[in-house]
């Protein structure tokens, strides 16, 4: 039987660490302390949600392996989400998996990482991963994550967030051919899409959540000037907006005027453009996936 998955979390690289956190700060987001993944020389800060995180990463010391894949997507678009991480509740079959479905699946790696928890107890995360990098698109490569102490993850107090936001319920790309990434993503979501369209696909994760894929006439037609550029070159695609649910669209707009952020009303959701969140679309709304 396949592994139906779900959403896990969301690369952000590009530009210093700081000004990525203040990004979102001013976005409304509380923002987890820089922690150091202790086996690979890579830092990040987490911001939490429900079932979900935003991950912003520093490469520091990392290896050239583990950095320079990176190197093209920053190059053209500054910073943004670079990859996408899955959940499998199983690392090591996961990883047999996709070696027989072609994949060509890097090797699994430990990204532990001290953690606080709210009491001031400290503690480490035990979660694993492996890349499955694409060479035809490879910033809609997707990745499998096994968190196997999610309570050091998933912190609720610390998914008390400003804006109210409480998880991710979208995640959008833009690519050349939807077409052509429709085998990939059904592999690893462990699914076909559920509607497929000349606009692109969407695939439904396990917990409700939606993954598109656009054509980039489909994405502007949607997002506008929001989005980064009105075509992916010179790459074949990235993402270009996430949707978060939000339980208070009054107390978004409220912190996003305090803060003077940039922001677009929808008749029932607000888009905060690339320019105001790192390289991507940030739409805020109401939603019963949580």
């Amino acid at each position: 039987m396949k592994e139906l998955r779900a959403l896990d979390h969301f690369v952000v690289v590009g530009q210093e660490m700081e000004k990525r956190i203040e990004a979102f700060r001013d976005l409304g987001f509380y923002v987890g302390p820089i922690e150091s993944h202790l086996e690979l020389g890579s830092k990040n800060c987490i911001i939490h949600f429900a079932n979900t995180y935003l991950e912003l990463v520093d490469f520091g010391e990392a290896a050239s392996w583990l950095s320079d894949p990176y190197g093209k997507f920053i190059e053209s678009c500054q910073s943004g989400i670079a990859h996408i991480s899955l959940r499998t509740c199983d690392i090591d079959l996961a990883r047999k998996s996709a070696e027989n479905q072609g994949l060509n699946p890097d090797k699994i790696i430990y990204a532990r990482r001290k953690v606080t928890h709210p009491d001031g107890q400290e503690d480490e995360t035990d979660s694993a991963c492996f890349y499955a990098w694409r060479d035809d698109n490879p910033y809609l490569s997707v990745f499998l994550s096994e968190h196997r102490k999610p309570e050091t993850i998933f912190v609720e107090e610390y998914s008390n967030h400003a804006n109210t936001a409480t998880d991710v319920v979208r995640l959008v790309y833009m690519s050349v051919d939807p077409a052509s990434d429709i085998h990939y993503f059904s592999k690893q979501f462990g699914k076909d899409p559920d509607e497929v369209s000349s606009d692109g696909f969407k695939i439904v994760g396990s917990r409700g959540e939606i993954t598109e894929v656009l054509t980039p006439m489909a994405a502007v037609r949607r997002y506008g000037g929001n989005i980064l550029r009105d075509s992916p070159q010179p790459l074949n695609g990235f993402c270009v907006a996430i949707h978060m649910a939000v339980r208070s669209d009054s107390q978004v707009r409220m912190v996003l005027d305090e803060n003077q952020k940039k922001y677009s009303d929808h008749d029932g959701y607000l888009i905060i453009p690339s320019s105001e969140s790192c390289g991507f679309a940030m739409v805020f709304e109401h939603s019963s996936v949580t």
